[in-house]
């Protein structure tokens, strides 16, 4: 069973994990950031990605709880902005 790790960025450079769930819908509910890279893109400007940090939302995704807490790499990230 998939595991979902919510990570918030601020824009500042920290992120944290705000909540971990084997829930997709539960995960993509309590995202701040709505936009895929191409509807940020639209919304902002070209060049809003160039910035050193830029706030975002990003949902890690796991194959297990198990490797989260072993820590290994996710399988997938999937970023908001």
């Amino acid at each position: 069973m998939k595991y979902y790790v919510l990570i918030e960025f601020n824009g500042k450079g920290s992120g944290e994990a705000v909540k971990m769930s084997n829930d997709k819908k539960a995960i993509l509910s309590e995202r701040e950031y709505k936009y895929t890279v191409k509807q940020a893109k639209v919304k902002y400007y070209p060049n809003y990605f160039f910035t050193s940090n830029v706030p975002c939302s990003e949902v890690h995704i796991y194959k297990s709880e198990k490797q989260y807490k072993e820590g290994k790499e996710p399988v997938n990230i999937i970023y908001y902005y």
